[in-house]
Order: structure tokens, then sequence, then C-alpha cells
């Protein structure tokens, strides 16, 4: 389902002289259908931008990221256009960051129910979906009306992992995402991923906590530090 060739990527330092930092290098591998693929490696080698480049949150400098669609259509998505991108990221490809983002003055129910417009899913039916994900990730009910900024940083995180489930993506890219939960809520959130994982969605995660990789990943791929994280003109 997903196959990365030769993935770069660099970042130019422009206040340093023009030197770059070369972040991933020649990462290769391939995930297939309904397969949950672990990455580790240590703090700062470079799995969240591994994400980001698949997610095209960052552009690639370099190699391809195949993915087979739900239409049957092979896209690169190192190389398609923004507008394929965003269709993409609508549709099939999910994604829970390390941090929320959302639009202000929106409150959480709206934030996480939009998540199944673009699906043609009814008002009525995306709201108690929902309020479902909600109760499961203990978020009370007082706070389903108010605006995420108001949230806590573990409520937010619930809320970000809400949002990412809630549409059931056929890709999912998951970066930390039990990081700063309590193991009331890491528990439930492995539940619910477990779920998705039986329904046929294919994931890529970043775990820092390895025992929770070990319940949820089929395969790993350990980012070589040699090939990383290196400082060139």
């Amino acid at each position: 389902m997903l196959k990365v060739e030769n993935l770069s990527k660099e970042f130019t330092m422009h206040i340093r002289g023009g030197k770059k930092i070369v972040t991933l290098s020649d990462i290769s591998f391939q995930v297939r259908k309904g397969e949950f693929l672990g990455i580790t490696g240590p703090s700062g080698i470079g799995k969240s931008s591994l994400l980001k480049c698949i997610y095209r949150t960052y552009l690639p400098s370099g190699g391809n990221i195949w993915y087979l669609s739900g239409e049957g259509e092979m896209v690169n998505l190192a190389t398609v256009d923004d507008h394929k991108i965003l269709e993409l990221r609508r549709s099939e490809i999910g994604y829970v960051a390390q941090f929320l983002h959302v639009i202000p003055r929106v409150s959480a129910l709206e934030v996480v129910s939009s998540a199944l417009i673009t699906q043609g899913v009814e008002p009525k039916a995306r709201e108690e979906r929902a309020k479902e994900l909600f109760r499961r990730l203990g978020i009370p009910a007082s706070l389903w009306e108010m605006y995420p900024s108001s949230f806590s940083g573990g409520e937010k995180q619930r809320l970000n992992i809400i949002r990412g489930l809630i549409s059931k993506p056929r890709l999912l890219l998951l970066d930390e995402p039990t990081a700063s939960l309590d193991p009331v809520s890491k528990r439930e959130v492995i539940s619910l991923i477990q779920e998705l994982k039986k329904e046929g969605t294919t994931m890529i995660g970043v775990f820092h906590d390895y025992e929770t990789l070990m319940k949820l990943a089929d395969t790993q791929l350990d980012i070589n530090l040699k090939k990383c994280k290196e400082v060139c003109v």
C-alpha cells in the first residue's frame, strides 16, 4: 500500500551561510495494507520528519513515496501536486501530530466532527460519533462545546487522537500519540488503534514507549543514526 524509496530530507540553514542539515538519507521500506509499521530510533534522528514527508507537511528533498489510493491509483506523494495531497488528506490519509493545531474559536465537537463532512456523513451522525469517542477517552461533556485552547495538555492530545481516528482513514500516521496520556487513556487509545487495524487501516507510528509499540506494530523500521543527522556545506 505504501512504498518509500531512497527518501531524503534536508534543511538549508540560511543564517549559517547556507549549510544543510540532512535529517533523512536513503530511507526505504514498504507497508502492506492493514499492517502497522513502528518507527524506532533515538530522539532527533528524523522519525517525525519521516511522517511529515509522507503526509507532505515537508517536501522531500529526494526519493519517492508510492501510495496506492482507494481508487487504485499509484500516487507519488513526494512529487504529486498540492491539490491531490489535500484531496487525499480529506478522504483517506490521517495524521495525529504531537501537538494540536486548530482554528481558534471552534468548539471541540466541531473540530472533531468536521473530519467526517467530506465523507458525506449527516450532521447528527457526525456528532454522535464524536461524542462516542469523547466518552471513550474521558473528555467530559462540559468540554464538548468549549474551545480546545482551554483544554489541558492531556485533553488536547486526546482530542488530537479523536480527530485523527474518527474518519477511519485508509492510512494513518501516528506521531507519539500516547506520550502525554495517563495510563487509563493510553489503554483506551491502544484499544481504538487496534480496532481500526482490524478494520483494515494501514498505520505507521512513532513511539518512544517501546511497550506500547510492541502491542501494536507488526514490523519495525529502525532509522540508522549513521544515515541521518549530518551537517554538510
